[in-house]
């Protein structure tokens, strides 16, 4: 059985679905971010809305950055949420 043929690109996916080098590199700061807070929620055992109302927004907003709804957060605020999510016990 052969396998699927595929290309080899730079390794990162967004460069590789040709993402100018600038928005490459935002966004794989935004998926580090929001995968960093997701772990975070689920190792102290959080619900959305206990994770979402310490970083200042709601719990669908959450939601749909945690899965992946990056154009409606930045660099600066996912930096922002880091902290309180981490200070929960």
């Amino acid at each position: 059985m052969k396998g699927i043929p595929y290309e080899h690109r730079s390794g990162n996916v967004f460069a590789g679905m040709d993402f100018t080098p600038a928005a490459a590199a935002e966004m794989t700061v935004k998926s580090t971010l929001i995968m960093t807070i997701g772990d975070t929620i689920k190792e102290r055992s959080l619900t959305q809305q206990e994770a979402a109302q310490p970083c200042g927004t709601d719990q669908p907003t959450l939601s749909k950055v945690l899965r992946g709804r990056m154009e409606s957060v930045t660099v600066d605020k996912l930096t922002v949420w880091t902290n309180p999510i981490r200070g929960i016990s």
